[in-house]
C-alpha cells in the first residue's frame, strides 16, 4: 500500500473519530434538562432569573411530576412563567391535566397527567427569584428534581430526565446586618449596632431608607475581631455625611488594619479605636478639633500619626500604649496635650514647624524625652485666596485656591499642599481645607457658598383636569433638590355651540357649549346677535339677498353654510323659506326697520 493511500485512510479514520465524538459526546455529557441564569453572583435584593430548558426532545412520560427546589432562606420566588415547551406539550395532549404551584417555600412544582406521552422541547419555564432579606452570604444550589415520571405504558422513566444543579453565590448586604436609629431631627440615622461576623471587609452606608447616615453610635462595631477593613461609602449622589464616631465605636476590632476617617467627622468619642491592635494606618479628619480620651489607646501596630492642624486638644491617654508609635506630626495649633496622652509609646519624634513652643514645654514638663524636630515649613505663613461662592456642578463645587506665602516661596498643589472640600455637594455653605504635605505643615480654612443653577427633570405628580390644576414633581439632576410646579387647568374644550334660542331680526338668541372631556356645560347664555339677513355678505340688505334665499328654498342654491342659514332665518323658526325672503323684501322697501 503506497504512502498516499495510507495517509488518506488515516485522515478518513481521524474524521470518523471526530464525527463520532461530535455526535455522541454532547448527548452523553449533557443533561436533558438544564438550568441557567445570566450571572453567578447576586447581592441581597437582586433578581435571579432561572431558565429551565429541555435541551432535546423528551416524549417518554404521560405522568410527569417535577420540581425546582431551592433554599428558601436565601431565595424567594417572585414570579413563574410557562415556557413554550409546556404550552406546546399540552396542545398535543387530548385529555391534559396540569397544575403549577409555588406556594410551598423551597419548591416550584409542575404536575402533568394524560393518556399519551407529552412531548417537551425548548424552554420549559422561567422562574424569577429575589435574594431574600434573611439570606446569609454563601453558595446555594437550585435543583431540578423529578418526583415521578411514568410513560403511558406505566414504565418508570425518571432516570431518563438528567439534570445538574445550578450553583450561585449570594451576598448578604452589610446594611441589613446593621441596626439603625432615627435621629431626633427625623431627617437622618445613626448606626447603633452590627450583628454579623461573616465578612472581613465592611462598608458604612451613606444612606439608609433614603435618609443620610450621620452618626456611628457608642460601641456600634465594638469587638468585631473579624473586621480587617472598614470603608465609608460616598458619591456625589449619596455623599458621606457622618459627623461623629461614638465612644468605643470600633474598640476591640483587633484585626482592623487601616481606616480613613471621612473629613465630615467632627468628633471621635472616647476609646473609639482602643485596642485595635492591628491598626497601622490612620487618616484623621480635617474637621477634628479634639482627640478624645483613650481614642487610640493600645493600638500597638500604629507607628505614625499626623494630627490635623485644626486639632487644638489631645486628651487623656489618647495614644497610651501605642508601643510602636515613633513619629507624630503635631501642629502649633494644638495647645492642650494631656500629660498621659503619649505614655508607653516608642521613643517619639515630634515633627512640627518653627515657633511651636507648646510641644517644647510639653516635652519638658512631662519628661517624655521625645525628640522635637522643627524641620517642617509653615504653610500658614501667608494667605490662601478662594472664591466666596461657586456654582454647583456634578462632582461637587471645587473653586480654585491660590496660596501666597509671605517669604515668596512658590508652592504647588498635590506636592506641597492638598485641598479638601467638605460638604461641597449641595447648596449652602461649604468648607475648603488647605493642608500642607511633604515638606510643609499647617494650613488654612475657607468657607464659601454654593449656588446650584438647577436643571430640573419634570414628571407628572397630579394630572390637571378641566377645572383643577395639576402638579409636576421637579428634581434637579445636579444637586438632587426636589420641588413642585403647578400645571394649569386645561379648561373646558368643545368645538361646537349648542343653540338654546335662535335669534330673529328683532331679538337676540342664546347658546352654550358642552365640554368633550367632563361633559360640563360652560359659556352659558352666550348671546347670539340679532339677525341681519345679508345673505351675500356685501354689508347691505338688498333684493339680491331675498333672491338667494328663494333660490335656496327651491333647491337652486344649496351652498349656504350653517352660519349663513342662521343669519337669514329672520323669524327664528329654524327654517329657511319664502317667509324669510318676503321679510327681507319688506326690509328693503322700508316696511320693516332693523
Amino acid at each position: 500500500m503506497n504512502k498516499k493511500i495510507k495517509n488518506a485512510l488515516s485522515f478518513i479514520m481521524a474524521m470518523i473519530m471526530v464525527f463520532s465524538m461530535l455526535t455522541i459526546a454532547p448527548y452523553a455529557a449533557s443533561d436533558v434538562v438544564s438550568l441557567s441564569t445570566t450571572a453567578k453572583n447576586f447581592k441581597q435584593g437582586e433578581k435571579v432569573v432561572v431558565t429551565v430548558k429541555f435541551n432535546r426532545n423528551f416524549e417518554s412520560a404521560a405522568a410527569l411530576d417535577v420540581s425546582l427546589k431551592y433554599d428558601s432562606t436565601k431565595l424567594e420566588v417572585s414570579s413563574v412563567t410557562k415556557g413554550s415547551a409546556i404550552n406546546k406539550a399540552r396542545d398535543l395532549q387530548d385529555d391534559d391535566v396540569y397544575s403549577e404551584t409555588h406556594s410551598v417555600k423551597g419548591e416550584v412544582r409542575w404536575v402533568f397527567a394524560g393518556t399519551k406521552n407529552y412531548q417537551f422541547s425548548g424552554v420549559f419555564a422561567t422562574v424569577e427569584f429575589v435574594v431574600s432579606g434573611r439570606a446569609t452570604s454563601g453558595t446555594t444550589a437550585i435543583n431540578f428534581v423529578v418526583n415521578d415520571a411514568t410513560s403511558k405504558d406505566i414504565v418508570d422513566v425518571k432516570s431518563q430526565l438528567t439534570s445538574s444543579p445550578l450553583e450561585i453565590k449570594v451576598e448578604r448586604s452589610a446594611e441589613n446586618d446593621m441596626r439603625f436609629k432615627l435621629n431626633a431631627d427625623g431627617k437622618s440615622y445613626s448606626i447603633t449596632g452590627y450583628g454579623s461576623g461573616e465578612r472581613t471587609s465592611l462598608e458604612i452606608p451613606a444612606v439608609h431608607l433614603d435618609l443620610p447616615v450621620t452618626k456611628i453610635a457608642n460601641g456600634a462595631f465594638a469587638n468585631h475581631e473579624e473586621l480587617t477593613e472598614i470603608k465609608f461609602s460616598s458619591s456625589f449622589e449619596a455623599p458621606c455625611l457622618i459627623d461623629s464616631i461614638g465612644g468605643e465605636a470600633f474598640s476591640g476590632c483587633s484585626s482592623l488594619k487601616s481606616i480613613d476617617i471621612p473629613d465630615t467627622v467632627m468628633s471621635i468619642g472616647a476609646s473609639a479605636f482602643e485596642d485595635c491592635t492591628a491598626l497601622n494606618s490612620v487618616e484623621l479628619s480635617y474637621s477634628l478639633t479634639s482627640i478624645s480620651e483613650e481614642a487610640f489607646k493600645g493600638c500597638t501596630a500604629l507607628s505614625t500619626i499626623k494630627i490635623p492642624f485644626n486639632v487644638t486638644e489631645i486628651k487623656t491617654d489618647a495614644f497610651m500604649g501605642c508601643s510602636k508609635l515613633a513619629t507624630v506630626y503635631i501642629s502649633k495649633n494644638t495647645k492642650s496635650i494631656d500629660e498621659t496622652a503619649f505614655v508607653d509609646c516608642a521613643p517619639l519624634t515630634f515633627y512640627t514647624v518653627e515657633g511651636n513652643t507648646t510641644i517644647d514645654a510639653y516635652n519638658t514638663e512631662t519628661k517624655l524625652g521625645a525628640t522635637v524636630s522643627k524641620t517642617l515649613k509653615d504653610l500658614s505663613l501667608g494667605k490662601a485666596t478662594a472664591a466666596a461662592s461657586a456654582v454647583l456642578v456634578r462632582g461637587g463645587a471645587t473653586p480654585a485656591v491660590t496660596i501666597t506665602l509671605t517669604n515668596g516661596e512658590k508652592v504647588a498643589v498635590n506636592k506641597d499642599y492638598t485641598i479638601v472640600y467638605i460638604n461641597n455637594y449641595q447648596e449652602g455653605n461649604a468648607k475648603i481645607v488647605v493642608a500642607g504635605k511633604g515638606a510643609y505643615y499647617e494650613g488654612y480654612n475657607h468657607v464659601f457658598t454654593i449656588v446650584c443653577e438647577h436643571h430640573w427633570n419634570r414628571s407628572v405628580e397630579t394630572l390637571p383636569t378641566c377645572t383643577k390644576t395639576g402638579l409636576y414633581h421637579l428634581q434637579c439632576d445636579i444637586c438632587g433638590k426636589e420641588s413642585t410646579e403647578v400645571i394649569s387647568a386645561t379648561g373646558h374644550v368643545s368645538n361646537e355651540w349648542v343653540i338654546d334660542k335662535l335669534p330673529t331680526i328683532t331679538s337676540t338668541g342664546l347658546k352654550h357649549k358642552v365640554c368633550m372631556v367632563d361633559h360640563v356645560i360652560f359659556d352659558k347664555n352666550t348671546i347670539i346677535d340679532k339677525v341681519v339677513p345679508d345673505a351675500d355678505r356685501d354689508g347691505k340688505v338688498t333684493s339680491s339677498d331675498a333672491l338667494i334665499v328663494l333660490q335656496y328654498t327651491v333647491g337652486i342654491d344649496d351652498v349656504m353654510t350653517a352660519d349663513s342659514i342662521l343669519q337669514v332665518d329672520c323669524n327664528g323658526d329654524g327654517k329657511i323659506n319664502s317667509v324669510d325672503a318676503l321679510t327681507i323684501l319688506r326690509i328693503v322697501v322700508g316696511d320693516i326697520v332693523l
